[in-house]
C-alpha cells in the first residue's frame, strides 16, 4: 500500500509539473509579444531569429507558434492567460488553425489531442493520400 502512495505521489507530482511548464509557456507567450512588438530585442541581436536563439534558447520557429497563440486566443479572442494553463502549446497552435470561433478552437484544444487535431484539419482540406515505404530496420523513408 505504501509504494501504491508513493507511486501516485510521483504520478501527481509530474502532472503539476506537466501543468505548471504548459503555464509557464503561456507566460512566454505574453513576454514574447511584449519583446517583440516593443522592440526590447533589438539591442541584444540584429535578427529575432538571432534573438530566439540566443538569448532565449528556443528556436524562431517555437517563438512564432507561441506568438500566433498570443496573438489569436489572447489579443484577438480576449481570453486571459489564465484560461491557458494547462492546455498543451502544440494543440493550442493546431486548433487555431481549425474553422469555427476562437471559442470553439479553444475547447477543442482542450478537449482533442494532437493526434485528432491533425486528423480534424486532414478532414477539413480534402486531399489524396500518397502512398510511401518506410524501412522497418532503420525507418528510412524510401
Amino acid at each position: 500500500m505504501n509504494e501504491l502512495s508513493l507511486n501516485d505521489a510521483l504520478i501527481i507530482q509530474t502532472r503539476d509539473l506537466i501543468h505548471a511548464v504548459q503555464g509557464s509557456l503561456i507566460q512566454v507567450a505574453v513576454n514574447l509579444h511584449k519583446i517583440k512588438s516593443e522592440g526590447l530585442w533589438e539591442a541584444k541581436a540584429e535578427t529575432w531569429s538571432q534573438f530566439t536563439e540566443s538569448e532565449l534558447g528556443i528556436s524562431q520557429s517555437q517563438a512564432s507558434k507561441l506568438l500566433a497563440i498570443h496573438e489569436h486566443f489572447i489579443l484577438k479572442g480576449g481570453y486571459s492567460p489564465d484560461n491557458l494553463i494547462g492546455i498543451d502549446y502544440e494543440c493550442l497552435n493546431m486548433a487555431r488553425n481549425l474553422s469555427g470561433t476562437v471559442e470553439e478552437q479553444l475547447s477543442k484544444a482542450k478537449t482533442l489531442t494532437r493526434r485528432e487535431l491533425r486528423e480534424e484539419k486532414n478532414e477539413e482540406v480534402p486531399h489524396e493520400h500518397e502512398p510511401i515505404q518506410i524501412c522497418r530496420k532503420c525507418s528510412l523513408r524510401l
